[in-house]
């Protein structure tokens, strides 16, 4: 039972405003409508899926669930990425794959993960357990469809991802006491964790936006909306789990602040990123349209996908 709830698990009303200022805040629109039919979404993940089993040795071998996490993949694109052309969004899908992939190994394989890096620095990726050994081939397939600079960027983010991931599984990192001292802390552990710069350089395809210089103004702020509304969206699902590690309950016991307060200044970081990004774009319509779709379209995922639970428990609806 979380402080979200009473004893007979009546939601608090507080999390709800929050969320709801949170959809004001961006201005949330549903882009239900604007999606590509089911058909198609089905062909991209059936297209997946096919790859995934043709192309990595080992995982018909292995405990790996490839339905599920293709599922997942596919969702991403789905919600984040649906203007986009279908060569570009498989790759992105082979991307978003291994993110989902190795989220679920990590409890189990901090070891790998912690040597990943080395593995690739040493020229012995093919060493590593399949699927894994396969991820540096389709980091550098990112550059066929992205500027060399975002893809660069992309294939950074990845890694970070791996080495944020791992630190969030060493027994001592989870133990330690937040210091007061630290107010960082929390905000450097999810930005290695969070994969932010991969999916905000995903959003402008070379073929859409010829070069960077359309929008790497904006980056840094489209990397900090996506981290927090990701963690204000999280916020109940790791409650309900038990969760410590997250921004959240680190930056709160760090300032002493009540969650809900955490909460509530983040939402107002978020409204102020949301103008301040669209400002920056202003100059050009393509750049703009390409991240408000992904602005939109990643505030309703995290309403329509189950593991959130902000539609069953909530009633919000995308």
């Amino acid at each position: 039972m979380t402080s979200e709830q009473d004893c007979g698990g009546n939601l608090r009303p507080e999390l709800r405003e929050i969320i709801q200022s949170l959809l004001d805040a961006v201005g949330y629109v549903s882009p239900r409508e604007k999606m590509e039919p089911t058909n198609l979404i089905e062909r991209i993940r059936n297209a997946l899926n096919v790859k995934i089993r043709s192309s990595y040795r080992g995982t018909e071998d292995c405990d790996l669930d490839v339905d599920s996490i293709s599922k997942k993949a596919a969702s991403v694109v789905e919600f984040f990425y649906f203007d986009h052309g279908f060569e570009q969004k498989m790759s992105f899908e082979l991307y978003a794959w291994f993110f989902f992939y190795i989220d679920d190994i990590a409890s189990g394989s901090r070891d790998i993960l912690e040597n990943f890096h080395r593995a690739l620095l040493q020229g012995k990726a093919e060493l590593l357990p399949a699927p894994l050994a396969r991820f540096p081939s389709v980091l550098a397939s990112l550059y066929d469809h992205w500027d060399p600079l975002a893809a660069a960027m992309m294939a950074t983010s990845a890694l970070d991802f791996i080495t944020g991931t791992a630190l969030e599984q060493r027994r001592h990192v989870v133990a330690m006491e937040p210091s007061v001292h630290a107010p960082n802390w929390p905000g450097f552990l999810r930005t290695k964790s969070g994969m932010a710069t991969g999916f905000s350089c995903a959003a402008f395809p070379r073929s859409d936006v010829p070069g960077v210089a359309s929008y790497i103004q904006a980056l840094p702020d489209m990397d900090q909306l996506m981290c927090l509304t990701n963690d204000i969206l999280s916020y109940y699902k790791e409650e309900l789990a038990g969760e410590t590690m997250g921004f959240v309950p680190l930056t709160a016991r760090i300032t002493g602040k009540s969650p809900f307060a955490v909460l509530r200044n983040m939402v107002q970081e978020v409204r102020e990123l949301h103008h301040r990004i669209a400002a920056t774009l202003s100059g050009d319509d393509d750049a703009l349209q390409k991240w408000r779709t992904l602005e939109q379209g990643f505030v309703a995922w995290h309403l329509a996908i189950d593991r959130f639970r902000l539609c069953s428990d909530y009633g919000f609806v995308w």
